[in-house]
């Protein structure tokens, strides 16, 4: 009797492999895939900044509006914490003449002692943070291979505008008397300080003082008036700054001024005849339009000027590596530009 041919054939077919894949495998692939993207600054943003901006919105969440009393005790404590972690102190603080208070920040290493970073720190007029803008700081003054001394001026309201213009315009004068010459000189500030050096820069062409070669701008506070669009546009996007907050501080600052003094806010002042800037900006900071309309106002006033905005970061991004890893070019970039300036003619300056 002949076998059935059907059975024969399924006899004879060889049973086909089934691919069993292990979803512990998939998991861990993935998660080495993102690692490796994440390290090789391929993300865009980074997820260490949304994990930085994650830990902002927390803070504020628990900080909430205080009053400025309290705003104060709470950078104090964090000042402390970030001592600790630090263990850093200043290189030498001393009163430069009519008592302003200036620190020496300088890298480790023996740079070119003959040029210098001034630096104004920000802190909305009314606050500091030394250890941690040192911090930020001594960084810049290594990338850029030269000295860096850090303004440590007076706040409102206890010492309302124009205070802090004063001191920053007494430690520049202060390194021009102490040999410093003034292309060898770039200014540069962060928010409030941001704005204070526009303004230290517009007082000094008004006095026929000398210009320095160049100024940086990180996150420029020059509206204190309020007047730019994004403060509405971004504030639910804004993790670390509210307008509420911020006015209060303008108002403590400007006191019986009008907040349009093109002192207090550079944005309404003469752009001209002032040195090259470098603005860097955040997509997602509400004094977005401080930054883009002063850059428009310096092209119209024949001023070079360079912005660079990151879409997805926030205020003062770049000050805060290596928490935020797209800050490391940015950094690198400002040295450039620093130098570029401090030494025009030495082409062959490397950059780390």
């Amino acid at each position: 009797m002949q076998p059935n041919s059907k059975t024969t054939e399924t006899k004879n077919k060889p049973a086909s492999k089934k691919h069993n894949i292990n979803p512990k495998w998939l998991v861990v692939s993935a998660f080495i895939t993102v690692l490796f993207l994440e390290f090789t600054n391929s993300l865009r943003p980074s997820l260490r900044s949304r994990f930085f901006y994650l830990l902002v919105a927390i803070n504020n969440l628990l900080t909430g509006n205080k009053p400025l009393e309290e705003q104060r005790e709470h950078m104090q404590r964090l000042e402390k914490i970030i001592k600790e972690i630090n263990d850093d102190e200043p290189q030498e603080i001393i009163y430069a003449p009519a008592g302003i208070k200036v620190e020496w920040v300088d890298p480790q290493t023996k740079f070119a002692h003959d040029q210098v970073i001034l630096y104004l720190h920000g802190g909305a007029f009314v606050n500091k943070s030394p250890a941690f803008h040192r911090r930020y700081v001594r960084h810049l003054a290594t990338l850029a291979k030269t000295r860096a001394l850090m303004v440590d001026y007076r706040l409102a309201p206890e010492s309302p505008f124009p205070a802090a213009l004063e001191d920053a315009v007494a430690a520049y004068k202060w390194l021009l008397t102490s040999g410093y010459k003034p292309e060898k000189i770039v200014i540069a500030g962060d928010s409030a300080g941001g704005g204070l050096t526009a303004a230290c820069l517009l007082y000094c062409r008004e006095h026929n003082l000398p210009m320095p070669s160049a100024a940086v701008l990180f996150s420029p506070w020059l509206d204190l008036a309020g007047t730019g669009n994004s403060i509405h546009r971004l504030e639910n996007v804004d993790m670390q700054l509210n307008w509420e907050n911020l006015e209060k501080s303008a108002k403590a600052y400007y006191g019986e001024y009008p907040p349009t003094h093109p002192l207090v806010s550079p944005l309404f002042g003469e752009l001209h005849g002032l040195p090259p800037f470098l603005i860097i900006a955040g997509g997602r900071e509400i004094l977005l339009d401080d930054s883009l309309r002063f850059a428009d106002r310096l092209s119209m006033g024949e001023c070079d000027v360079e912005l660079i905005v990151e879409p997805n970061m926030g205020h003062v991004w770049s000050i805060f590596e290596p928490l935020i890893p797209e800050a490391e070019a940015a950094n690198l970039h400002v040295a450039e530009f620093i130098q570029h300036h401090l030494n025009p003619t030495d082409t062959e300056t490397k950059f780390k």
